[in-house]
């Protein structure tokens, strides 16, 4: 589930993966990463529990004998991110959002007719035997629409049908568990035409997160990948600012 990169550094960050994608879309993190910490990649065709994630994390962190652990997750990654932070709030140092969201933020946001047009997905997901039969059914064409250049993808969708769980899963949080806040230092990453998301409001992120940073890219919501050296510009600097290694955020010219 979790490949690990053991640098000999005092911090790991943590990748994770969203729907329906594979840890491929962290190949362009690796090199530039690793030089200053270590790496822990999910990488999993059935989403975890937050409970076993927490599990093998605890696991991995004891080897490589971790001072701090900081989480960047892209897509429903954010619901796995935000799931498992109360087992690790005394590992956890900073959180790192790009182009995601969680199924709570994601309800207050769908105020909004234009996130609430962009979400119908995860309403789709909701219904039992119906979504299972019309996923099954238009898998590939769906994929393929996605993703036409890779044929992996076509050739694993069993990997796609096993994620809808996820989102089942994360929708019934929302009535059985009160996300507390998160006061660790929390950086947003979005795209200016993210065809899922909508960028998130200052006054809906306060309600969840204490210390927030936030930056825009141009770009749609797999910026993950197509604009990775500009994302990780600012994971760096933002991580830097965290170890008292720049005064601020800005203090760097950002690449927009």
């Amino acid at each position: 589930m979790l490949k690990c990169i053991d640098n000999q550094k005092h911090e790991t960050i943590l990748l994770i993966h969203g729907f329906p994608e594979d840890a491929s879309i962290w190949d362009n993190y690796i090199s530039p990463l690793s030089k200053k910490y270590n790496l822990l990649i999910l990488n999993s065709k059935n989403p975890p529990e937050a409970e076993s994630l927490t599990l093998e994390l605890l696991k991995n962190l004891r080897s490589l004998k971790s001072s701090a652990l900081h989480i960047a997750c892209h897509d429903i990654g954010g619901y796995l991110a935000v799931a498992t932070y109360p087992y690790l709030q005394t590992e956890v140092k900073s959180l790192i959002f790009i182009s995601a969201s969680f199924p709570q933020l994601l309800i207050r946001r769908c105020a909004s007719p234009k996130q609430l047009l962009k979400s119908w997905y995860s309403v789709f997901f909701q219904i039992p035997i119906l979504s299972d039969t019309i996923w099954k059914k238009y898998a590939s064409n769906i994929v393929k629409r996605l993703y036409p250049n890779d044929k992996d993808h076509l050739q694993n969708l069993e990997r796609h049908t096993a994620w809808i769980a996820l989102y089942r899963q994360a929708f019934v949080d929302i009535f059985k568990k009160k996300q507390a806040p998160i006061t660790v230092p929390t950086l947003f990453i979005e795209a200016t035409d993210d065809s899922f998301l909508e960028i998130h409001s200052k006054n809906d992120l306060a309600h969840f997160f204490t210390d927030i940073e936030q930056r825009v890219l141009q770009g749609g919501h797999w910026l993950v990948v197509e604009e990775s050296e500009k994302v990780i510009h600012f994971m760096e600097l933002f991580l830097e600012k965290m170890n008292g290694k720049r005064k601020t955020f800005e203090s760097a010219k950002p690449i927009l």
